[in-house]
């Protein structure tokens, strides 16, 4: 159960599958859960309200870690097999969950609970506010969001508002960095997991060099097909400049990918001056270009960097190992190892 659980997880938190429901309290609260509903007072939102989650043992004030996962749009907690869990229950060790809040925010329009079934299909016209989430599935409605449920936090009294931590997995790191560095007065900590420093479209271009150099393309075909990529970026540019038909969902699609593409995290983790911790893995070609930061931050005389690759872990920190064919001979999922360290370093 727990494997298949683990590999649920993993699936929910980059594949673009959901629905729209109605929220299940009984579903939440069994995991140990507490749901909330703010209003969302950004005037560039489509949302009348940001809904989160919160796991607490006790009303103990306790540093809070905001989780922000990548780029799926599954819900937070799953139903499976009569049984209810959160997308993290199989990332985090148990004993963090006692010394810390966890808050997962939902994305727009994403039910907070679903059964694994439903999970697993796509969207269609009977199911789900998919307009609402396309509408705000960018970069700054996400910082926005996050900052307001930050605010909220701070108030409550389980809360220890000097030690609010964000924790960012791939897409979720970029949104994580942006907000430190544009309310730093509200994070005391970050830790950027997986993400990227640079474009998205620097990992297809440094994926197309790396299959040439293994000689699955040619280096002939790779360049070509880079060129049509410098080609696709100035035109998502020009459809951002001059797109006036907002009834057109197409825009909101150039909106998101536009939003992560001209708005690179290497700025946002250079301004915040609060202790930071990248963490991702050697075989991970989506965070290759992690490799440089640390030259980065000697060049910008800047002390509050804690780096850490680990080697032969992938984007989702497995560890495989392969015969000359390609084919896996064993892996291990190291999630919670990896947490383990981000939680001695959290502690420190």
């Amino acid at each position: 159960m727990y494997y298949r659980k683990v590999v649920f997880v993993i699936m929910l938190l980059f594949l673009k599958i959901s629905a729209y429901s109605q929220v299940d309290l009984n579903s939440i609260n069994h995991t140990g859960f507490n749901y909330f509903s703010i209003q969302d007072t950004c005037e560039t939102s489509e949302c009348d309200s940001i809904r989160f989650i919160v796991k607490k043992k006790d009303t103990k004030p306790k540093p809070v870690i905001i989780f922000i996962q990548g780029s799926g749009n599954g819900s937070l907690i799953i139903l499976d097999q009569n049984q209810s869990y959160s997308i993290i229950e199989s990332l985090i060790p148990a004993e963090c969950f006692e010394k810390y809040d966890f808050v997962l925010v939902s994305k727009p329009g994403v039910p907070i609970c679903e059964s694994s079934e439903s999970s697993r299909q796509l969207w269609n016209a009977k199911r789900g506010d998919y307009k609402l989430f396309v509408k705000n599935d960018y970069k700054d409605y996400y910082v926005n969001a996050i900052a307001q449920v930050i605010d909220f936090l701070k108030k409550q009294d389980f809360v220890d508002s000097q030690k609010i931590y964000l924790v960012g997995h791939s897409q979720g790191s970029a949104i994580a960095a942006k907000i430190a560095a544009k309310y730093p007065g509200k994070v005391s900590k970050l830790v950027f997991m997986s993400g990227c420093i640079f474009d998205r479209k620097y990992q297809e271009i440094n994926s197309l060099r790396q299959r040439a150099d293994y000689r699955i393309i040619t280096h002939r075909n790779a360049q070509s097909k880079i060129d049509s990529i410098y080609e696709n970026y100035r035109d998502l540019k020009k459809s951002i400049n001059y797109c006036v038909d907002t009834t057109n969902l197409d825009y909101y699609f150039y909106r998101d990918d536009y939003s992560f593409n001209f708005d690179p995290s290497l700025q946002y983790l250079l301004q915040f001056n609060q202790p930071t911790l990248v963490v991702y893995g050697s075989a991970d070609q989506k965070s290759r270009e992690l490799d440089l930061l640390p030259m980065f931050y000697t060049r910008a005389n800047k002390d509050n960097l804690t780096f850490k690759c680990y080697p032969n872990y992938d984007h989702n920190y497995f560890e495989r190992e392969y015969d000359t064919k390609g084919n896996i001979l064993s892996e291990k999922f190291n999630w919670i190892d990896v947490f383990k360290a981000v939680d001695d370093w959290l502690s420190d």
